[in-house]
C-alpha cells in the first residue's frame, strides 16, 4: 500500500507541475523583452551603411525611416547613405538619433550606444524593443491558435 500512494503522490506532483508550474514559466519567458530590431550604424565606402536584424512591424518602421531619409536597400541586405568623407561622426549620431525619434514615435523603447573602434572610425549600436507586451502576447496566441 505505501508504495501505490508514493506513486499516487509522485503522479498527482507531476501532474501539478505540468499543469501550474509549466504555464507559468512559458509565460515568463515570453514576457521577457528581447530587441525587435538592432541596427549597426557604419562607416562604409560610400558613406553610412546600416546593417539590421529586424523582424516583424519594427522591420518595416525601419524600412519606412530609411526610405524618408534617402537610403539605399544593396544586394548584401545593408542600407546604404552617400555622404561627403570626412563628416561620418556627426552623420552616424544624426542618423542614430532621427531613427530613435521615429520609433519611439511608434511607441518603442529604443537605446543607443555610439562607440569608435580603435582606427577612429565612429560606429552607433541602436536597439529597439516594444514598450507595451500586449501586442506581443496577443501575436503569440494568434499564431499558436
Amino acid at each position: 500500500m505505501p508504495n501505490t500512494l508514493r506513486m499516487v503522490l509522485l503522479i498527482a506532483g507531476y501532474a501539478l507541475y505540468v499543469v501550474f508550474v509549466m504555464p507559468l514559466r512559458l509565460l515568463a519567458s515570453l514576457l521577457k523583452r528581447s530587441p525587435e530590431a538592432v541596427l549597426l550604424f557604419k562607416p562604409s565606402m560610400h558613406g553610412i551603411a546600416v546593417e539590421h536584424r529586424a523582424r516583424g512591424e519594427a522591420l518595416r518602421l525601419v524600412y519606412d525611416w530609411a526610405s524618408g531619409m534617402g537610403l539605399l536597400l544593396t544586394l548584401q541586405g545593408q542600407l546604404v547613405k552617400k555622404s561627403r568623407p570626412g563628416t561620418l561622426r556627426g552623420y552616424v549620431l544624426s542618423m542614430a538619433a532621427s531613427l530613435k525619434t521615429y520609433m519611439e514615435s511608434r511607441g518603442y523603447a529604443v537605446r543607443v550606444m555610439f562607440k569608435e573602434v580603435f582606427g577612429g572610425e565612429p560606429f552607433a549600436v541602436v536597439e529597439v524593443k516594444r514598450k507595451n507586451l500586449l501586442p506581443r502576447i496577443s501575436e503569440i496566441i494568434s499564431r499558436v491558435l
